[in-house]
């Protein structure tokens, strides 16, 4: 883009949704895990850029409009994310699974499961769908414990979810 000024910023983690990634950088570091379907899928692909040699960056200036969530709880003043159940079952398996690859350190394994957790424990407690949340958050639990993979189109029925993840 002409008279734009970029000043990119190092980053940790990126979001895939906003991502640009030449296809040179993609052939080395690999494509993004399928089995992940949903959530931890850009954290999984950045930290493989990294144990690879790459460096992430983020770019400010430049606007993206990107929903998260289908709403948002505040509690003791912050803004807490609620996703539906199904979305919620991706989070607490895929942090299992993430806790379990080689390249992720122990350390941000632990912090991914510790606030996958947290935040089940709290939409549990004070969403509206607190028997689905609850399910999801065991459904997910089981599945990311003992490494299954199952149909999204499966589990859907299952959390009777009609809406977006």
């Amino acid at each position: 883009m002409p008279n734009v000024k970029h000043n990119e910023q190092k980053a940790a983690m990126l979001i895939s949704s906003g991502m640009l990634t030449d296809v040179k950088t993609l052939k080395q570091v690999g494509e993004y895990d399928e089995s992940l379907f949903i959530d931890y899928v850009d954290t999984d692909w950045c930290l493989k850029a990294q144990v690879k040699g790459f460096e992430l960056y983020v770019m400010p200036n430049i606007k993206m409009i990107h929903s998260i969530g289908v709403k948002s709880l505040k509690l003791l003043g912050h803004n807490l994310t609620v996703h539906p159940p199904l979305r919620r079952y991706y989070m607490m398996r895929n942090s299992l699974f993430m806790a379990k690859k080689e390249y992720v350190d122990s350390a941000l394994a632990t912090m991914f499961m510790f606030r996958t957790v947290l935040h089940h424990l709290l939409l549990i407690l004070c969403d509206n769908h607190k028997g689905l949340n609850a399910k999801a958050f065991i459904k997910g639990l089981l599945d990311g414990s003992s490494n299954k993979i199952e149909n999204n189109q499966l589990l859907s029925k299952r959390f009777k979810i009609k809406q977006k993840l």
